[in-house]
C-alpha cells in the first residue's frame, strides 16, 4: 500500500516538472535566460516540499495501518500478495520479503484452507466481497481463529486495481460460541432424555418468545410453523382441566408467586399426555408481570407405570387374601381344636362354680376363682376368633407398631395342632427387650404361617431322625431377625434362585408360598 503511494507521488512530480518546462519554452528567450536561475530554484524547492509532504503522509499512513487492531493486507487484482502490515508480519513471525515469497496459504490451518481458498477465489473471479473464518498459525505455532474480510478497490472505469483486507483475532469469541453451542446441544439432549420442555412468555407483548424442541414434541406442535400462540397451547389442555388450571394461573399471578401443577393435554389425534408444569413469574418493582418461564415434564409413562403398579399391588393383595383363605382352610381342624379347648374349659369352670354355690355354706372364694377362669377362657376364645377373622378378611395393608414376639406366639398357637399331628417338637428362642416393629401384623404372621406349614410338610417325609422346628428372634444391626429352622430335606441348590418365584416350592399344598412371602414382606 505504501509503495503504491510512493510511486503515485513520484509520477505527479515528473508531470509537474514537464509542465513547467513547456511553460518556460513558450516565453521569450531573453526572459527565460534572465529568470532561469530563480525558476529552477523555485521548482527544486517545490519538489522537495512535495516530497517531504508525501514522505510525511506515507509515514502517518503507515502508523495508522500498523496501529489498526487487526491484520491488514493487500493483493493485486489477481490475488498476489502486495502488502502486509507489520502486525501481520509480527504475528506469523516472517519478514515482508518472505511473506510475499511463500504466500499466506501456508499459515492457514490445513482443515480450513479448502473453504478459505474457495471463498477467496470466488471473490477474485466475481469481484464480490470476500469473507472467511479460519484458523491462522501464530509465530509460536498456536492456531487461533480469525475473521477475514476483503474488499476490492476500483478505478474510475470500475476495474479492480487492488484488494484490501482486514483480519481480526476472534479466537476467544469463537471458542465461547462453540462452548455455548455445545451447551445448547447438551441441554437439548438432556431435555429429550428427561422429556422436559421449556417455553418463555413475554407479558408485555403477550406472546411466546421461545419454545424448546422438546416442548414442541410434548405438545404435538410443528416447529416449522414458528412459535405457537396462546390459543394454540391452551387449546390443547384437556377440556376437563382447562378451567381449573386457568384459575390456578390467575391465583398465582394475583399472589405474585410461582406455582406447580399437574394436568393433562389432549392432542388432535386423541392422545392424552400427563404433564407436570413448574412456572416462574417475573415481576417488575411496581408489580407488573414481565415474563413467564415454564418447564413442563411429560410424565405420561410414569403415570401409566404408577397406575399399573397400583393395579399389580391390588392383584397381589387379592392373591395374598386368597392364600390366607387357603391356609385357614388347611388349619380349620387345628383352629377348631384351639377354639373348642377354651370353650370346654369355660364349661368346666362354670360347672365347678355351680357346685361351689350349692355347698352349704357356699364357697364364694372358689366360685370367684371359677368365674375368673371362665372370663379368661372366654377372652382366649375371643382372641382366637379375632385372629382368624384378621387372617381371612379383605383389608388393605396397614402399618402399625406391634410386639414381634407376641405376634410369633399367636402364630404358634394357630398352627400348634398341625405341628403336633406331624410329631414335631417345637423350640422357641425369642429375644427379650426387642423394640416394637412397624408393619402389617397380619401379613407378617401370614409369612410365618407359610414357613411353618412348609416346614411341617417337608419334615413329614423324614422317616428316621428327629423332627424339630425352631423359631427364634434376635436384634440385628439392620433390624430384627426372625428365623425358622427345620430338620427337613432342605431346598435343592438348583432351586435357590427361584425361592421367591411364583411357584417356588416343592410342596403341593403351598404352591404360592414364595410369591406371597415376597409380596407381603416389604409391608
Amino acid at each position: 500500500m505504501v509503495e503504491a503511494l510512493r510511486a503515485h507521488s513520484k509520477a505527479r512530480s515528473k508531470r509537474a516538472r514537464r509542465q513547467k518546462a513547456k511553460t518556460r519554452k513558450r516565453r521569450a528567450a531573453p526572459t527565460m535566460r534572465r529568470r532561469r536561475s530563480s525558476a529552477d530554484q523555485a521548482d527544486e524547492v517545490d519538489i522537495d516540499d512535495r516530497r517531504k509532504r508525501a514522505l510525511e503522509s506515507e509515514y502517518k499512513l503507515r502508523q495508522i495501518i500498523d496501529t489498526v487492531p487487526g491484520i491488514v493486507w493487500a493483493t493485486g487484482p489477481d490475488g498476489e500478495n502486495t502488502y502486509a502490515n507489520q502486525r501481520l508480519l509480527d504475528y506469523i513471525g516472517v519478514s515482508h520479503k518472505d511473506f510475499r515469497k511463500c504466500g499466506w496459504q501456508q499459515f492457514v490451518h490445513p482443515d480450513d484452507l479448502p473453504e478459505t481458498l474457495k471463498a477467496f477465489n470466488h471473490a477474485i473471479e466475481t469481484g464480490t466481497s470476500y469473507e472467511a473464518v479460519h484458523r491462522v498459525r501464530r509465530s509460536d505455532g498456536e492456531f487461533r481463529w480469525h475473521r477475514d474480510h476483503g474488499e476490492p478497490l476500483r478505478d474510475r472505469e470500475g476495474r479492480i486495481i487492488q484488494w484490501y483486507g482486514l483480519s481480526i483475532d476472534v479466537d476467544e469469541a469463537k471458542k465461547a460460541e462453540d462452548r455455548l453451542r455445545r451447551s445448547e446441544a447438551y441441554l437439548a439432549e438432556a431435555q429429550r432424555l428427561s422429556h422436559t420442555g421449556t417455553w418463555v412468555f413475554n407479558a408485555t407483548t403477550m406472546a411466546y418468545v421461545y419454545w424448546s424442541d422438546e416442548s414442541y414434541r410434548i405438545w404435538g406442535l410443528d416447529p416449522l410453523r414458528g412459535v405457537p400462540s396462546r390459543e394454540d397451547m391452551w387449546g390443547r389442555i384437556h377440556p376437563d382441566e382447562r378451567e381449573s388450571l386457568w384459575e390456578e394461573v390467575q391465583r398465582a399471578m394475583r399472589e405474585r408467586r410461582d406455582f406447580f401443577q399437574e394436568f393433562r393435554i389432549l392432542l388432535p389425534n386423541g392422545t392424552v399426555r400427563y404433564l407436570e408444569a413448574s412456572t416462574h413469574h417475573e415481576f417488575s418493582p411496581l408489580g407488573d408481570l414481565l415474563e413467564v418461564i415454564c418447564t413442563n415434564v411429560d410424565v405420561t409413562e410414569r403415570k401409566r407405570a404408577q397406575d399399573e403398579r397400583e393395579r399389580l399391588q391390588q392383584l397381589e393383595s387379592d392373591l395374598a387374601h386368597m392364600n390366607r383363605l387357603s391356609v385357614m382352610g388347611e388349619l380349620a381342624a387345628s383352629l377348631s381344636h384351639e377354639i373348642l379347648h377354651p370353650i370346654a374349659a369355660t364349661r368346666n369352670n362354670a360347672r365347678a362354680g355351680i357346685r361351689f354355690l350349692e355347698l352349704n355354706p357356699p364357697n364364694l372364694s372358689e366360685v370367684r376363682e371359677a368365674l375368673e377362669c371362665v372370663v379368661r377362657d372366654a377372652d382366649r376364645a375371643k382372641d382366637i376368633v379375632g385372629r382368624i377373622r384378621n387372617q381371612i378378611k379383605r383389608a388393605p395393608p396397614r402399618k402399625e407398631l406391634f410386639d414381634l414376639n407376641e405376634a410369633v406366639g399367636e402364630v404358634i398357637v394357630m398352627v400348634r395342632s398341625a405341628i403336633a399331628k406331624g410329631g414335631i417338637s417345637v423350640s422357641t428362642r425369642l429375644a427379650d427387650g426387642l423394640a416394637s416393629v412397624q408393619g402389617d401384623r397380619v401379613q407378617l404372621q401370614q409369612v410365618l404361617v407359610n414357613l411353618i406349614l412348609n416346614a411341617v410338610e417337608a419334615m413329614s417325609s423324614v422317616e428316621d431322625g428327629t423332627r424339630e422346628l425352631s423359631i427364634r428372634t434376635e436384634q440385628s444391626p439392620g433390624g430384627i431377625l426372625v428365623a425358622v429352622h427345620d430338620t427337613g430335606p432342605g431346598v435343592d441348590p438348583i432351586n435357590l434362585d427361584r425361592v421367591y418365584g411364583p411357584a417356588a416350592t416343592t410342596l403341593a399344598s403351598q404352591p404360592l408360598c414364595g410369591r406371597i412371602s415376597r409380596t407381603v414382606l416389604p409391608a
